[in-house]
């Protein structure tokens, strides 16, 4: 049966296309039942039109291929290429792309590494509003609740510190950072 397969399947290729061929020599001949439907439905007795191809020089070309819309960098992008120089421990250049990246678009993981590169750099009233951020985006964050408890805690900020590491600690028991 697998044998007969491919054959059939030939078969019937030959078939459609000998079935097609004999309708076009019909068509070019006049022939069959496309008398009217030719010409569009022309009972003037002329028969069937002709139709000749069009001379070289007005032959319609296609509009020329449009480059591919190129857009710009995308967030997500952005925030790799700012992970890269993070991993790579370059602060200030994967700052920038992070800023960038949310910029764009709202994205979690980006403010908190905004959030811990000021914290890094010891400025801890900037890290607080891009960690808040990114606590808004995914409040059930630990590691990211536990770096804003970092800087509530470093600006003597006691009482929210201890708010945000109790929710550290509550979104992930096993965490022993906010401990």
């Amino acid at each position: 049966m697998i044998i007969f397969r491919p054959v059939s399947i030939l078969a019937l290729a030959g078939a459609l296309s000998l079935t097609a061929g004999v309708a076009m020599a019909q068509h070019d001949v006049g022939g069959g039942s496309t008398k009217d439907a030719a010409v569009g439905g022309d009972t003037s007795g002329r028969g069937t039109t002709v139709r000749r191809p069009r001379p070289a020089s007005t032959v319609r070309k296609p509009p020329p291929a449009r480059p591919p819309v190129r857009r710009g960098i995308t967030a997500e992008q952005y925030n790799q290429q700012g992970d890269e120089l993070f991993e790579a421990k370059n602060y200030d250049d994967a700052l920038e792309l992070y800023l960038k990246a949310v910029q764009l678009k709202p994205l979690a993981l980006a403010y908190y590494h905004i959030g811990w590169i000021y914290n890094d750099k010891e400025d801890y009233d900037q890290a607080i509003p891009a960690l808040q951020q990114s606590v808004r985006l995914n409040p059930s964050d630990a590691v990211v609740l536990n770096e804003l408890g970092y800087a509530y805690r470093n600006l003597k900020r006691v009482n929210e510190a201890l708010d945000v590491y109790q929710r550290a600690i509550a979104a992930k028991r096993d965490y022993a950072s906010p401990y």
